[in-house]
């Protein structure tokens, strides 16, 4: 049985950025195990490196610090993860260990409703939108100086 931090921790690498980064880790750090042949110390320091050197080309911010690819690492060895394969694009992606992969389709290519509102995006979007400017003459009935020009 999981407590509820360690199945916070599981979560946190299904969410839909955060899988495809964990996804974009691990298989890396599958690779260097398996076709390299690495030690798996030696796997996960370049695979981590690997990783932050790919999310700095798509000029991203990395997603999985070493703490949480060490985890991700762990829960993959004690069986509560799994690479499921994409249906769609053929692509391997983090899932809960024993949950349905049949109809498996990522979050790349069957993106949710959601998806695509990052903090950034938002930011840039309010940066974009113009704003009318307040005057400071006329008493608004939101702020204190309105209050105070209706004598309450």
């Amino acid at each position: 049985m999981l407590a509820d931090g360690d199945r916070e921790s599981v979560d946190a690498g299904i969410t839909d950025s955060g899988n495809i980064h964990s996804s974009l880790f691990y298989n890396i750090y599958w690779s260097l195990l398996e076709d390299c042949g690495c030690e798996r110390m030696s796997a996960f320091v370049k695979a981590f490196r690997l990783y932050l050197e790919q999310v700095s080309l798509d000029e991203s911010e990395p997603v999985l610090g070493l703490t949480r690819a060490w985890t991700l690492i762990r829960f993959f060895e004690s069986g509560m993860m799994q690479l499921s394969a994409c249906t769609s694009c053929g692509g391997h992606f983090v899932a809960h260990a024993h949950s349905p992969d049949q109809d498996f389709v990522c979050g790349i290519c069957q993106p949710p409703s959601r998806a695509g509102k990052t903090r950034k995006k938002r930011q840039e979007e309010r940066a974009a939108t113009p704003r009318t400017p307040v005057s400071l003459n006329e008493p608004d009935s939101m702020t204190g100086r309105g209050l105070v020009a209706r004598g309450m």
